[in-house]
């Protein structure tokens, strides 16, 4: 059963936040109770002040330390103090509203009603009035705040709000995936934008899922809301559970793709939810505990390189933004745990499927399982441009990962120049063209193509202003194989494949072994693979091939995957083509044994 099964896990996890807590701990400014950023100073305090409550509160809960509890009840203070600060980000306000109540929410009893009326009046009246429901997330938290409320005898929730927001959210689900993107300015009918992260579909099951667990007792009056909040659960996981390899980790595309928060958020929705196949969730809770570092922080994306170089990053993360939310997760999976709280069917969940095939046109997102082996695909180019279409990610060989970095397009510097050199360049898989004004062509296409199922792929099939394509991405037992079929709209020079090579994850790095008469071979974390494509010829002859970025692996690296550090490998398919010439090619990644 799952229940027991994940009771295995929870002694660890108490370890693992007792550990995180003594680092959280030396951050907080002794005089204000601040919790700043140690390695940048944009945005930087941010909303740490609520969701470190939340952790403190969660570890007095299941150690019994008075400082623990303590130090809860200063960063809800010091919450109060960031609530009233009008510099402060309108949905930082709300962020940092939520889980401070959640953590006042969760304090042992007693200690819950020593504190509660020194907290009323603020709490009563401190939710940002400037803020709107600015995406789906926001509305998960507007919707708990309305429920805690209600729960710490602050005042009724207004029902007809709860109404609003929980029609938006589950207008937005669909088959599953919550989508938190739409247009903020527009707060009657929410004009939905196609920005598709995936993984704020799991935030926002990890909002709800913190609701459900804070809350734990419902009255009456409130069952229908906690029913239709399972199954919002229940949906979401569903939809995840295609984008879940047997690593325990999931796929994600667009913005915020493998940040730490997203470990946490996975881990705690499953505590809550179930997971069907034996082990899996342990391998979740695992999946992040390798990039824990010297000083007690962890990578906040999956690579062991330090925190200066923000490899892989968003903008807005942060070292201890995205750190504390990544451990609020697995607080609250920890008191989920050691409380018994479950959903409906928490051991009735099927394992997942051997081998899967799952297409979301809505969304734009496929996914191909074959036991241990697993690749996603972005069927088109959301408006984050975070991909091209047609480009696979989350790729997976045996249940490892192969040396191929996760994508992130950058549209301005899609190739380097000749010599050039600099850490600008996006990550990606795709075709380049380019025309005789040094013009470039990538799969830019903002429609779904046409699919169908291969034994283990997905084929796509379109046209735009430049082409007509068909694309197959396929697993084989031993690899991966991408074939393309392309006709020309116009004239174009020169045609190459780009493949995102991982170099270095900061423990393991690439070395290219062989030149070969059609790629290369290639050894990374003791594994060793071939990359050769049919239609390239890899022979070295001229000096202008010796110094091109053709046939060759870029001079510029690129730290926008959140990999590591990559650089893109092209493979030069085709010379001058005309308009209405057609040509193909095959490029594989063979695991060698």
């Amino acid at each position: 059963m799952f229940t027991l099964e994940r009771q295995s896990t929870h002694q660890q996890m108490q370890s693992v936040l007792l550990d995180y807590m003594k680092t959280v701990s030396a951050w907080i400014d002794k005089e204000t109770g601040a919790i700043e950023d140690r390695w940048d100073t944009i945005y930087s305090e941010n909303y740490t002040a609520g969701t470190a409550a939340v952790i403190f509160a969660g570890g007095a809960g299941f150690s019994g330390n008075t400082e623990l509890q303590d130090t809860a009840i200063r960063l809800i203070r010091r919450s109060i103090v960031r609530l009233k600060d009008m510099n402060a980000a309108p949905f930082t306000r709300m962020f940092i509203y939520h889980f401070s109540m959640m953590a006042l929410l969760i304090l042992p009893e007693d200690v819950r009603s020593r504190h509660k009326e020194e907290f009323a009046e603020d709490f009563l009246h401190g939710e940002p009035q400037d803020c709107g429901t600015i995406n789906l997330n926001c509305a998960a938290l507007q919707l708990g705040n309305e429920l805690f409320l209600e729960k710490l005898g602050y005042r009724l929730a207004n029902k007809a709000f709860m109404a609003d927001l929980m029609a938006l959210i589950e207008e937005r689900e669909n088959e599953g995936f919550l989508n938190d993107s739409f247009d903020q300015h527009d707060q009657e009918t929410f004009r939905e934008h196609d920005g598709m992260p995936i993984s704020y579909s799991a935030f926002i099951m990890f909002i709800l899922t913190g609701v459900m667990s804070a809350i734990e007792e419902w009255t009456p009056e409130q069952l229908e809301i906690r029913a239709r909040l399972q199954l919002l659960i229940e949906k979401g996981q569903a939809w995840l559970n295609h984008a879940t390899s047997f690593d325990g980790t999931f796929a994600m595309m667009e913005r915020s793709r493998h940040q730490m928060f997203t470990w946490g958020s996975f881990v705690a929705y499953q505590a809550y939810a179930g997971m069907g196949d034996k082990g899996l969730f342990d391998k979740a809770f695992q999946a992040w505990l390798p990039y824990k570092k010297e000083d007690g922080t962890y990578s906040m994306t999956p690579n062991y390189l330090p925190h200066e170089l923000r490899v892989g990053y968003e903008w807005y993360t942060l070292v201890n933004c995205y750190g504390i939310l990544g451990m609020t997760g697995i607080s609250m999976a920890e008191r989920i745990i050691r409380s018994d709280l479950q959903m409906e069917r928490i051991n009735d969940r099927p394992p997942l499927p051997v081998n899967n095939q799952y297409l979301d046109l809505r969304s734009g997102y496929a996914f191909v399982r074959s036991g241990d082996d697993f690749f996603a695909c972005s069927l088109r180019m959301h408006v984050g441009k975070y991909s091209p279409a047609l480009c696979g990610f989350h790729y997976r060989l045996g249940g490892t990962k192969p040396p191929l970095a996760e994508p992130k397009l950058n549209p301005a510097n899609l190739a380097p120049g000749l010599y050039q050199q600099g850490y600008d360049l996006g990550a990606w898989e795709g075709f380049l063209l380019r025309d005789v004004e040094g013009t470039l062509y990538y799969p830019d296409m903002t429609v779904n193509p046409e699919t169908e199922w291969l034994e283990k792929g997905i084929a796509m099939t379109g046209q735009n202003e430049f082409l007509k394509y068909r694309k197959t991405i396929a697993l084989t037992g031993t690899g991966i194989e991408w074939t393309y079929r392309l006709k020309a709209k116009r004239d174009f020079v020169s045609c190459e494949h780009i493949l995102p090579l991982l170099l270095t994850d900061g423990r393991d790095g690439t070395r290219i072994e062989k030149r070969t008469e059609h790629g290369w071979m290639l050894s990374y974390a003791g594994r060793r693979y071939e990359i050769s494509c049919d239609a390239c010829d890899n022979t070295i002859r001229t000096p202008d091939a010796v110094y091109a970025n053709e046939n060759n692996l870029s001079l510029s690296r690129s730290l926008r995957s959140v990999s590591g550090v990559s650089a893109n490998l092209s493979l030069v398919v085709a010379g001058p083509r005309q308009a209405g010439d057609e040509w193909t090619w095959t490029t594989r990644l063979v695991e060698l044994k």
